[in-house]
């Protein structure tokens, strides 16, 4: 489509998504709540159109994680992008437990299911590290590329600490005119001999500026004496 971004076009699934599921989802409850199940032909007919409700939102669904996909393949992993593919995954996750609630006759059981269900994606991001994610694939998809996408420093090294083991980690195989700013920016930012105050102490950030220590002699090989590199590339 002319003048139609990736951006855009990823946006725009994700937003008519959202738009979607905050339509269908309270017709479908109330619905439910309205029925009368004594009267079996009108239970039949709500679970026939329920179902197809669902579906039809479910396909834009994976439209919408289509395009995330594409956007993704094209321009990099962010944090904005991760997040929004893992509520795009929550969103089909409820969808289905409410095919399997409602239209079973089991409507009190969807509200607990989705925000319970809600609340462990939510404990699952902790534990996972989203940023050390999204650098391990940014990393991932220079080296599998047949031509190499420019790799963005500036964005890659402005992560959170649990980035800084994978950036360290892949160092050696990121192009050489990529190699001297990453390292740059991360002695500047994680300094080895950085003062540790107990009111600002984190384990993450601890252990970023340990790795950072433990290369120092490595990341200044690559920054070299006159600490000038070329402008990093942006992706």
């Amino acid at each position: 489509t002319p003048d139609l971004t990736y951006a855009e076009y990823a946006r725009r699934g994700f937003f008519e998504l959202v738009f979607a599921v905050v339509l269908v989802v309270p017709v479908l409850l109330a619905a439910d709540w309205l029925l009368d199940r004594r009267i079996r032909r009108d239970a039949l007919v709500f679970r026939g159109l329920a179902g197809v409700q669902i579906g039809l939102v479910l396909a834009i669904t994976a439209s919408a994680l289509e395009r995330l996909r594409l956007y993704h393949a094209s321009y990099g992993l962010t944090e904005s992008r991760f997040y929004a593919m893992v509520l795009l995954i929550w969103i089909g996750a409820m969808l289905f437990w409410l095919a399997a609630t409602v239209l079973r006759g089991r409507r009190d059981s969807f509200a607990f299911g989705a925000l319970a269900s809600g609340l462990a994606t939510v404990a699952l991001l902790f534990v996972i590290n989203p940023d050390a994610i999204v650098a391990r694939t940014n990393v991932a998809r220079m080296a599998s590329a047949a031509a190499p996408p420019r790799f963005d420093v500036a964005y890659a090294t402005s992560l959170s600490a649990d980035a800084v083991p994978v950036l360290l980690d892949a160092l050696p195989a990121l192009p050489r005119d990529v190699q001297c700013p990453v390292a740059r920016r991360l002695l500047r930012r994680w300094p080895p001999g950085r003062d540790r105050l107990i009111r600002s102490w984190n384990w993450s950030a601890a252990r970023a500026s340990d790795a950072v220590r433990e290369h120092e002699a490595r990341l200044r090989s690559m920054v070299g004496p006159d600490q000038e590199c070329a402008a990093p590339g942006t992706g």
